[in-house]
């Protein structure tokens, strides 16, 4: 009787795996393809390590239109399980003629802000992704997410007053990369952006040079006159 009830439950483990990769196989097959692959392919690829990098790449992401949005929206708040981590820290101790046999794992924060900015580069079709293209530049706690968050941000949705509020505050950031980006975002909003020029006067010296130089830029284009008052030439 124990060794039946044994059996049993190993039939039932086997068909809970089996009705996974059948439910998984299912999902990849109604996943958009895109340049021959489907969007789970090039998502990936956006996040995985590649040989010589210890920190990773921006992945290309080809012919995106709005039915890669959903999966891209998924991506965007990746975060790293127990599994990935463990799975890294073996994997980049392999030889690399071992390491060429198995998948590369694939860095979450990396995932996360080359989605940021693969959303940026597509469009009027991922206007849809500025809520949660917000909420990353306000919460995520990686700061190459937050940057190109607001990077994709000014690309997006730089006329509307949500956004250039967002942005606004990101200029008090205590991150130079990051109050770069939100500076850089403003820029593309020009004159709509004219309730930020005094929180952009405020760093006009900051002291950080990328910071400065994009500030300056970004008051000219919104308003000339005021950046002239703030000795910005």
């Amino acid at each position: 009787a124990a060794m039946r009830k044994r059996v049993y439950i190993a039939l039932a483990v086997l068909l809970v795996i089996l009705a996974g990769v059948i439910a998984w196989q299912a999902q990849r097959l109604r996943e958009p393809v895109y340049a021959g692959k489907p969007v789970s392919y090039w998502i990936a690829r956006s996040g995985e390590y590649y040989e010589g990098s210890d920190f990773g790449h921006i992945g290309g992401f080809p012919g995106a239109d709005s039915n890669a949005i959903p999966y891209l929206l998924k991506a965007l708040e990746r975060q790293d399980g127990l599994f990935g981590q463990a799975y890294f820290r073996r994997w980049i101790r392999l030889p690399y003629r071992i390491q060429r046999l198995l998948p590369k794992p694939v860095d979450a924060e990396q995932m996360r802000y080359s989605t940021a900015m693969s959303l940026g580069k597509m469009g009027a079709v991922a206007r849809p992704a500025i809520p949660a293209l917000l909420r990353a530049m306000k919460e995520d706690k990686s700061e190459q997410v937050r940057a190109f968050s607001a990077w994709s941000l000014g690309r997006l949705g730089n006329q509307e007053r949500m956004v250039i509020t967002a942005l606004t505050e990101a200029l008090n950031d205590k991150v130079p990369f990051i109050r770069q980006m939100a500076a850089e975002a403003l820029r593309m909003s020009g004159p709509a952006a004219q309730s930020a020029v005094p929180s952009l006067v405020k760093c006009v010296d900051d002291e950080n040079p990328d910071v400065k130089s994009s500030v300056a830029d970004a008051l000219k284009a919104i308003d000339p006159e005021a950046a002239a008052k703030a000795g910005v030439k």
